[in-house]
């Protein structure tokens, strides 16, 4: 049943994409609500418009007011998602195509540990998890996207991540809505825009804040070290995987693989340490090691549909094909409509020369993912392939 608005005082703020604002206004009227200015100072709900999400937009979203009144749960701040969801009109959302994080890395062009990272932090949310694989939607995407482009303007990932999640201490309503958020880099800060002036990650206007947090430099840490912090930590498996990540994602790759081996050995075999283990070998360049790792994964959990994937694309590297067809196939098995799978499994048949296998799996990728990083190069794949068949 559709949430309905009942004497709310109900306002939008930035450009929707799921229809007009006049219509929007309209639906909230229908639901008993009344329409407000966003500028009211006694706002009841306030939801964020999506089509158009620049990161240095002159007007603010959330002034100061609005976002003490988000954070003691006097406002309620919706994203444009989350509001057709409420009135039960999902349907007029914008694209409800969902990416897996390879998929997504790919799109924003930043590496697939990073898009872990933010979703470890619930920087990113998913909207649903399949044996592990998330997936993330239209609105996940948009705030990546501003994420990545704040990369690119030299902040570095464990900064950004720190800056973001106090900010979110201050707008807990809109956790899911930090791409509707005016939010610009100046000097090494993360700063959110508003109308009076500009606010800190640590919730006061800026005045003359122009000095940048560095990065602590990553101190390496050798398996004799490791070692002797293992008592330390008196065998806390959590404690040793977030030590392992914490230095994975300084990217001290050595470091982080000797922590998860440290893990592993406390806690005995456990199919998400061999999986994140497999990660960190391959970012090293170990792809033997990796390659075991992927094997042992799957072998604890033969529902763990990435690490198979993931399994099939380390084999596929290797040109081991059948072994790679065969992982694959057995990540469709669990998960028949992980796109990524049917994609990369399309080439790993084309090497075998089962090219009319080949051309199957391209189309039902292009059925689950008809717009998308890898969707051009799967049709032009197809169309060649479908030429070669029509002429042998």
């Amino acid at each position: 049943m559709a949430l309905q608005f009942e004497e709310q005082r109900v306002a939008f703020s930035g450009k929707l994409g799921g229809s007009t604002l006049r219509e929007a206004r309209q639906l909230v009227k229908e639901l008993g609500g009344i329409v407000a200015d966003p500028s009211a100072e006694d706002l009841d709900c306030l939801i964020l418009g999506e089509a158009e999400l620049p990161l240095s937009v002159s007007e603010s979203q959330l002034d100061a007011s609005l976002s003490r009144a988000a954070a003691t749960g006097q406002l309620r701040v919706l994203s444009e998602t989350e509001f057709w969801r409420a009135v039960g009109r999902i349907e007029s959302a914008p694209s409800q195509q969902r990416y897996t994080p390879a998929m997504l890395a790919d799109l924003l062009g930043v590496s697939v540990a990073v898009i872990r990272r933010w979703h470890r932090r619930r920087l990113l949310e998913p909207v649903e998890v399949v044996h592990r694989l998330p997936y993330f939607d239209f609105t996940q995407v948009v705030t990546a996207r501003q994420l990545a482009k704040m990369l690119a303007e030299g902040m570095s990932p464990a900064m950004l991540e720190r800056k973001l999640q106090s900010l979110v201490n201050y707008l807990p309503a809109a956790r899911r809505s930090l791409a509707q958020l005016s939010v610009i880099v100046e000097g090494g800060e993360l700063l959110l825009r508003r109308e009076s002036g500009l606010l800190g990650s640590d919730g006061q206007m800026r005045f003359d804040f122009q000095t940048s947090e560095a990065d602590p430099e990553a101190t390496p840490v050798v398996l004799g070290k490791v070692i002797q912090e293992i008592p330390a930590i008196e065998g806390d498996v959590e404690q040793l995987r977030q030590r392992a990540l914490e230095l994975e994602e300084q990217n001290e790759l050595a470091a982080a693989v000797n922590w998860y081996r440290a893990a592993l050995a406390v806690a005995g075999p456990q199919a998400e340490l061999c999986f994140q283990l497999a990660e960190a070998l391959y970012r090293l360049g170990e792809v033997t090691a990796a390659r075991e790792r992927y094997f042992m994964a799957v072998e604890l959990d033969s529902n763990f549909v990435e690490a198979r994937a993931n399994l099939g694309c380390v084999l596929a590297e290797t040109l081991e094909w059948d072994l790679a067809v065969a992982a694959f196939e057995g990540a469709l098995e669990t998960h028949p409509n992980y796109a990524d799978v049917h994609f990369h499994l399309a080439a790993a048949l084309e090497q075998l020369g089962r090219s009319e296998e080949a051309v199957d799996h391209l189309r039902k990728f292009l059925e689950l993912v008809p717009e998308g990083p890898w969707s051009d190069e799967a049709r032009r794949k197809m169309e060649f392939l479908s030429a070669q068949l029509e002429l042998s």
